[in-house]
């Protein structure tokens, strides 16, 4: 799955960096910081979280990527709401840098017949599903009209493109305070409703992220996408009634 192109190497100015949180924050004159040269790290404000919001450095291509295993049951738990998938990787079977759009939505159209009836399960118990991916909305859009599979996330939120400095957590963390259009808003869960979202992702340093920020998580097979075995332990781990046919 492809990283985030989140450095920018250009010096913050008014128009790049208006709310200044880019500088180092070491306190001093402005002329102490910048004998003191630069920051060797990057913050991550969120795009509507201000200055009180707690950042956490961003991970580099050296830092090595979690630990699959640790986002593993009992990561997630009864409680959840929502749920937003990851698409290339965790819907699909490739990972989004492998695979071209055309082999997107034939895997998914491969995979429908046993997407489906999870998928619905999941309506059924009042959970609202919705997708969020570093691939287009279009692509997205596209994928779920050829397989059929539109109408189950026709009531959650779909964001494509979702490519920032605090990754997908950010972009959660922004549905839930209303920072978004009214089609991905997720402000009905308040301010504490952050705990109720999971977010199943074949990429670990996703989950990381939105595991600080205390989103549920569950990580997706590396290869090969979601299987039905991952959605019983997701079922069982919610509490929640499977397909009535359940050999899906």
């Amino acid at each position: 799955m492809n990283l985030p192109d989140c450095f920018d190497h250009r010096e913050p100015t008014k128009e790049t960096d208006p709310s200044g949180l880019g500088s180092c924050r070491s306190g001093g004159s402005r002329r102490n910081r910048e004998n003191r040269g630069r920051c060797m790290a990057l913050a991550t404000p969120s795009s509507c979280g201000g200055a009180s919001v707690s950042h956490k450095f961003i991970l580099t291509p050296t830092t090595p990527d979690p630990n699959r295993e640790d986002f593993k049951l009992p990561s997630c738990s009864s409680g959840v709401s929502v749920i937003i998938f990851d698409f290339d990787g965790t819907l699909t079977a490739t990972r989004g840098e492998l695979a071209l759009r055309s082999q997107k939505c034939g895997e998914l159209q491969e995979r429908a017949p046993m997407l489906r009836p999870w998928l619905a399960a999941l309506r059924i118990a009042g959970i609202t599903i919705g997708v969020m991916s570093k691939s287009s909305e279009n692509t997205i859009r596209d994928a779920f009209d050829q397989s059929g599979l539109t109408e189950m996330f026709a009531d959650g939120p779909l964001l494509g493109k979702a490519i920032g400095l605090e990754g997908k957590a950010g972009f959660i963390q922004d549905f839930v305070n209303g920072c978004c259009d009214s089609s991905n808003s997720l402000a009905q869960l308040g301010e504490e409703g952050l705990d109720s979202i999971l977010l199943i992702d074949d990429d670990v340093r996703e989950l990381d992220r939105a595991r600080d920020k205390g989103i549920q998580t569950y990580p997706a097979p590396q290869e090969g996408g979601l299987q039905s075995e991952d959605f019983r332990k997701i079922f069982e781990c919610l509490e929640i009634d499977g397909p009535i046919n359940n050999s899906a």
